[in-house]
């Protein structure tokens, strides 16, 4: 793991990153040239922000503008597992789907402007056609965890109150004994997708209560008015998305987001690009990428449900790309993609770019796997030596972001040469953001370098949680500040965010303060380790104390707890180092969204420590 204050600086010649944020936000006409604006805050209260200039008004504009300009070109790429068939829509061919669905939900449905449109499927094509639709109409896609059981699916689709849920087979299976009920309780209509893409065929008996994609979309792409949208009046902080938190515990809350907030990301994600490379010292591209430029070509593995999906969508669109969508994600398979589709780059949780990374088929050149040039990672922390790796193994440039869902998602970014540099950093916060460290107790702000819970303001924080005033008023301060959460710190002289860990995460022992990511750091240093988390096992007197489950790489079978225990002991305090450590093959669990389960690690590594410890009480009785 690199020194942060060792790290090498940029060349003196280089700008610096606020003079490079100047630059980029005070060219007059430039695309990421910035103003100041007042935006109305969940209390009613209206707060001055620093907002895009040059930038779209709402993603209808966005939407139809990208077609125009890049409407030959192909936009979606599928191929399903079971029947072979493969999708290759380009962007004119899914502005059709898009127009005739948006004209069904607003004709045969009676959907408008704010309206909400449930999505509850896997990553589809229809998947993204519908989120089109929803906002050429102005209506809020909901976008349900696909991943849910019937309950959870049912309470998400009652939540958003939606009108019509566009759904798929596995969905269906699920939902159909409640969807007499969803209907009673306000939805005109499911629409069924992928009634044929279903692993076991299409159900003999039909699927009652749905109608199908093909019949609603058939009906009006041969009606006389197939190639008109109605003209609709959307404002940028109007009401866009509705995403659904990750929570590993409790009840899932609806992030609303508006249309502000959703194309604020992908400005920031060009800021990013730009300043990348004045610090690289390199040619700067024109942004949004232009129909002559070569397209870019990305990988999805991620669920769209989760805002990192929506990111990828939202800047792939953007930038006339082309994106090929996996049906799940598995490593082999993720490399014959990036091989045949000459994939430049994707995004998911670390995790998933590690197993990339580790595959026989990245190190061996077995694949043509020249055109993947980058990767971005977050929603879960990374260990340092992942950045290294990446470079080695792929020749390309990774990057790493912190951010979530209520800050649509990005908060801060690093990569390139200052990733590589500082690879234990989450990076800078982008210009539009303010990211500050208080006491989570008495929210006092504390001093840079001083460890305490992060908050952060910005054009990009969603306007609150859907029918949920208490949560919002508890998590969304009254000066626009948004409670993350996490507990990290900010460099006095580099400007640098490091998280150390969640709040909720965090071990205490005897009165000391554990971050659990510290401790993963230090054991994902060792070369026979695949992956590893830390929770907390309890102690009569102490309270807690750390625990750690890893998971040993194919090359090193016969990893032992004592070979951690060696290598780590020189890396952090004595009261860190686990008290207990198993060893598994199989994966640590997580949530769709790459999140560790932890809440069912702890009952798990708990009952095992209480096994070792009857052990060797049983011993030391021989």
């Amino acid at each position: 793991m690199a020194d942060s204050a060792a790290a090498l600086a940029p060349p003196a010649s280089l700008p610096s990153l606020d003079q490079c944020h100047r630059a980029i936000m005070e060219e007059e006409g430039g695309i990421c040239e910035t103003q100041f604006e007042q935006i109305e805050w969940h209390t009613g209260k209206k707060l001055w922000h620093r907002t895009f200039k040059n930038c779209y008004s709402n993603l209808r504009q966005y939407w139809e503008d990208v077609v125009a300009k890049h409407g030959p070109r192909e936009y979606l790429i599928y191929e399903c597992p079971f029947t072979k068939v493969e999708d290759r829509w380009t962007y004119n061919q899914t502005a059709e789907k898009v127009k005739s669905l948006a004209n069904a939900l607003s004709k045969d449905y009676g959907v408008t402007k704010g309206d909400r449109i449930a999505i509850a499927m896997r990553n589809y094509p229809e998947w993204i056609v519908a989120f089109w639709a929803a906002q050429c109409l102005g209506a809020i896609p909901a976008m349900v965890n696909a991943w849910l059981v019937t309950d959870e699916l049912a309470y998400c689709i009652t939540l958003a109150d939606a009108k019509v849920a566009i759904i798929d087979p596995e969905r269906y299976d699920r939902l159909a004994p409640r969807i007499p009920d969803l209907k009673r309780g306000g939805v005109s209509e499911f629409i069924l997708a992928r009634a044929s893409s279903s692993q076991m065929g299409p159900r003999r008996d039909g699927y009652p209560g749905t109608v199908s994609w093909e019949s609603v979309l058939g009906k009006r792409s041969s009606a006389k008015d197939k190639t008109q949208l109605a003209p609709v009046e959307i404002l940028p902080d109007d009401n866009c998305t509705i995403l659904f938190t990750s929570g590993t515990t409790g009840r899932p809350k609806a992030a609303l987001g508006s249309h502000r907030n959703f194309i604020a990301n992908q400005w920031v994600a060009m800021l990013g690009t730009i300043r990348g490379c004045i610090r690289a010292n390199l040619p700067v591209p024109a942004l949004p990428l232009r129909p002559e430029d070569p397209q870019s070509v990305n990988l999805l593995v991620v669920p769209l449900f989760h805002v990192t999906a929506v990111s990828i969508l939202g800047g792939t669109t953007l930038n006339g790309g082309k994106l090929v969508i996996a049906y799940k994600f598995e490593a082999s398979d993720a490399l014959r993609i990036i091989e045949k589709e000459r994939v430049n780059g994707m995004s998911a949780v670390p995790a998933i770019i590690m197993m990339l990374v580790e595959h026989p088929d990245a190190k061996n050149g077995k694949r043509d796997l020249s055109s993947f040039i980058g990767a971005g990672y977050g929603g879960a922390p990374a260990h340092p030596e992942l950045a290294v790796n990446f470079a080695k193994v792929f020749k390309g440039s990774p990057g790493t972001a912190w951010g979530m869902t209520e800050a649509s998602p990005v908060a801060t970014s690093i990569s390139g040469m200052d990733y590589i540099n500082y690879p234990d950093s989450a990076g800078i916060a982008h210009p539009l953001n303010e990211v500050i460290v208080c006491d989570p107790d008495t929210l006092h702000e504390l001093p840079k370098g001083e460890v305490g819970e992060l908050l952060i303001r910005g054009v990009n924080i969603i306007k609150g949680y859907w029918r949920n005033p208490e949560a919002t008023k508890s998590a969304f301060l009254p000066n626009g500040f948004y409670r993350t959460g996490d507990v990290g710190y900010v460099d006095a002289k580099t400007g640098y965010v490091y998280i150390k860990d969640r709040i909720k995460d965090m071990l205490i022992r005897g009165g000391e303060n554990i971050y659990c990511q510290e401790i993963e750091d230090a054991i994902f240093t060792h070369p026979g380790v695949l992956d590893c988390t830390i929770v907390g096992v309890p102690h009569r007197i102490l309270g807690e104390e750390p625990a750690a489950i890893i998971v040993p790489k194919p090359s090193h079978p016969n990893l032992t707890p004592a070979d951690v225990i060696s290598h780590i002991r020189p890396k952090i305090a004595g009261f860190k180092i686990p008290v207990f450590v198993h060893i598994q093959n199989e994966e640590i669990p997580r949530n769709p969204n790459g999140k560790v389960q932890k809440g069912i690690l702890k009952k798990e590594v708990a009952r095992l420590w209480e096994l070792e410890q009857a052990k060797a009480t049983s011993k030391s009785k021989l």
